[in-house]
């Protein structure tokens, strides 16, 4: 299953994104579903807070994808781009933690900047029914 909706730039989207998830909540465990919604949650912040408001009302693009044991999701943008940089010490205690987050949870991640910027990320999944067998 793939599919992409489109979400203004406001941050309405936020919650709006991790809500996007449910549907795929039936193939995803608990904690991949968890780990998917911080980091949906944080990319499209980014996004809100980073990139400047253009005339289009549908600003962010946001692709899920499920595959057999994989979850994919991309969040993109129409920004200039950036290069992701680890986390300092010396930043302001507020602010650099979304991506240190997704380099923790995520399997694979990364950066594409063309015509845009395009976030995207990975988390290994097991079968919602599987994680049940082994809880039991």
């Amino acid at each position: 299953m793939r599919y992409t909706v489109q979400l203004p730039h406001d941050v309405d989207s936020i919650p709006l994104a991790r809500r996007e998830l449910d549907r795929v909540r039936t193939g995803v465990d608990d904690l991949t579903m968890r780990n998917a919604r911080l980091l949906v949650s944080e990319l499209v912040t980014n996004v809100v807070r980073h990139v400047e408001p253009g005339d289009d009302p549908d600003q962010i693009s946001l692709t899920i994808e499920q595959t057999d044991g994989h979850l994919r999701i991309e969040v993109q943008d129409r920004g200039g781009g950036f290069a992701p940089a680890p986390r300092a010490d010396t930043q302001n205690a507020s602010s650099g933690w979304g991506l240190h987050i997704l380099a923790q949870l995520a399997s694979r991640w990364g950066v594409e900047s063309d015509g845009g910027t395009r976030v995207w990320f990975e988390l290994e999944t097991a079968s919602a029914d599987s994680s049940l067998a082994t809880a039991s």
